[in-house]
Formats: structure tokens, C-alpha cells, sequence
């Protein structure tokens, strides 16, 4: 696995920092990355209250499955994405699903 890409984002609607380690193995990586950005809450609606225990989140893509290991901090109802580590194993699948199994 390379490294291909650091982002760090804030969140200027909180003055909460959102930082993101992203490790992207190719351009379907940085597809699933963008969707996280995107869209925080709804990819951690499971995951109410995981300021201690880090939810892992397991994508299923067409060429390859993705670790997505979340640290997530919530404040005054704002998912603040705090951590994400993107790891490439190789899986065949067509759709993309989710579920909470640990890595």
C-alpha cells in the first residue's frame, strides 16, 4: 500500500479541527474517501456514541474490499470526522456494503 494523499480539513462551522489521514491505493480509493467527506453522518448513523471504541466499517467494492477504521468525535450534533484509514484487500463484490465487523 502507497501513500498517495494527506488532507487535512476544517471544520469552520465549529471551530472544531476535522483532520483526515487518508492512505489511498488507487482512484477507487479516493472515490470511497470523497463519499466519506461528503457525507460523514450518514456513512456513522451506526455509530451514536464512539468517542472511546472506534467504529470499523467494512466497504465491499467490484475489485477490492476497504478497511475503513473511523475516529469519530461528536459535538453539539456535528460528526466530526476525526481519523480515516483507507486499506485496500483484494475482493471481488459489486455493490458497495456496510457492516460494523471488527478488522
Amino acid at each position: 500500500m502507497r501513500l498517495i494523499g494527506l488532507d487535512i480539513i476544517e471544520d469552520f462551522r465549529s471551530q472544531n479541527e476535522r483532520e483526515a489521514w487518508v492512505w489511498e491505493v488507487d482512484a477507487l480509493m479516493l472515490e470511497v474517501a470523497n463519499r466519506i467527506w461528503s457525507d460523514p453522518k450518514e456513512l456513522l448513523k451506526d455509530y451514536p456514541t464512539a468517542e472511546t471504541n472506534p467504529p470499523n466499517v467494512t466497504f465491499k467494492l467490484a475489485g477490492g474490499r476497504v478497511l475503513v477504521k473511523c475516529i469519530v468525535l461528536f459535538k453539539t450534533g456535528l460528526v466530526v470526522l476525526k481519523q480515516v484509514v483507507l486499506d485496500a484487500i483484494a475482493h471481488s463484490s459489486k455493490t458497495l456494503q456496510k457492516s460494523g465487523g471488527a478488522v
